[in-house]
């Protein structure tokens, strides 16, 4: 009767140790959430619904945007705004497609893809599985 009131407290010791340390297991990664972004800047000419639009400088020559784009989105193709050459950046990692007039990009982080001076349509659509957030350098001068 020992031997088994031993392997019965030898049982209990175990599992009291080994269910706290199951409670304390790493969570899982949580999706990634926009990043901080100067007061946002209204959605506007092409802007998806979803779209996170900041702008971060506007003068005579250049006019330089911020855009969050969620997972799924997919804009229908428009012209962009003012008629400015745009030059966009991928800054996070994601799977991002952009067509401008009859080209597709498939683009990922560091990516740079060049629409010339509007009349030029585009479209943005995320492939993937994580927000991607990019940067849009629109030169204003001619």
């Amino acid at each position: 009767m020992r031997k088994t009131t031993l392997a019965a407290f030898a049982g209990l010791a175990v599992l009291a140790i080994a269910t706290p340390l199951a409670a304390q297991a790493p969570a899982a990664p949580a999706t990634p959430a926009p990043p901080a972004a100067p007061p946002m800047w209204p959605a506007t000419v092409g802007a998806a619904p979803g779209v996170i639009q900041s702008l971060l400088v506007d003068n005579d020559e250049v006019r330089i945007r911020r855009l969050w784009i969620p997972v799924g989105l997919k804009q229908e193709m428009h012209f962009g705004g003012g008629g400015w050459t745009e030059i966009s950046m991928q800054m996070s990692e994601g799977d991002l497609q952009i067509q401008v007039d009859d080209k597709i990009y498939r683009s990922k982080k560091g990516d740079v893809v060049y629409q010339p001076r509007n009349p030029a349509k585009h479209a943005y659509t995320n492939m993937g599985g994580n927000p991607v957030e990019i940067v849009i350098f629109a030169l204003k001068k001619k």
